[in-house]
This record gives structure tokens, sequence and C-alpha cells, in this order.
């Protein structure tokens, strides 16, 4: 049985890609930022089953040379510019105490979480 909101994530994140893909960063906004607010879809749901995912595929296309290697990076500033419309309406979790450190490669900056 599929979660509630999985099929309206899956299709947001098809509709997603054509937009990051035909390089309509007005159409993949709009599709981030209209999607109603429910338990299911929250911003989180949304960044994790819409933008990461896509960014997933992205990089699985890019490396089987299904999309040019223009594309990617454009699909990529894309995703940042809806990870940014996100932000305001996401709430943060409660302080835990806890501290996190990342580090990575001289030079070699991640943007994406895993």
């Amino acid at each position: 049985m599929t979660e509630p909101g999985s099929e309206d994530l899956s299709r947001i994140r098809e509709q997603f890609i054509a937009a990051q893909l035909a390089g309509d960063r007005r159409k993949a906004l709009e599709l981030i930022t209209t999607v109603p607010a429910s338990e299911r879809l929250t911003p989180s749901a949304v960044r994790t089953h819409v933008i990461r995912e896509a960014q997933a595929e992205i990089g699985r296309r890019c490396q089987t040379n299904a999309i040019s290697i223009a594309q990617e990076p454009m699909a990529t500033a894309i995703s940042h510019l809806a990870l940014a419309a996100l932000f305001d309406r996401d709430r943060p979790n409660a302080p835990t105490g806890r501290i996190v450190l990342g580090a990575v490669v001289e030079g070699h900056l991640h943007e994406f979480p895993e």
C-alpha cells in the first residue's frame, strides 16, 4: 500500500524534472510553492521526495548520457532556487542541544544533504 500523498509527490517530482530539463524555473518554482500543506505534504517531504529525488534522477540521467552536460547544472540551479523557496515555508524542529560538525575535502563543496 502506498503512503498518503506519495502519488502527489511522484506526480510533482516528474513535473519538476520536466521543468528542470526544459530550463523553466518559473514552472519548477510554481510546482514547489503551490504544494498544498498537509500532514504528508510538508516542506520536508517536498524537499526529500521531490527535490532530492529529482536531483538523483538528474544525476543518473547525466551519468548515462540521457541528458546533455549543460542540462545538469541548469537543473541543479533550479533545485537551489526551489530549496530557497521552501525555506520560508518550513518550521525548524526544536533545538536538541546537539552539535553537528560537517567537513568536506578542500575545494569540493556539497550543497545537498545525503
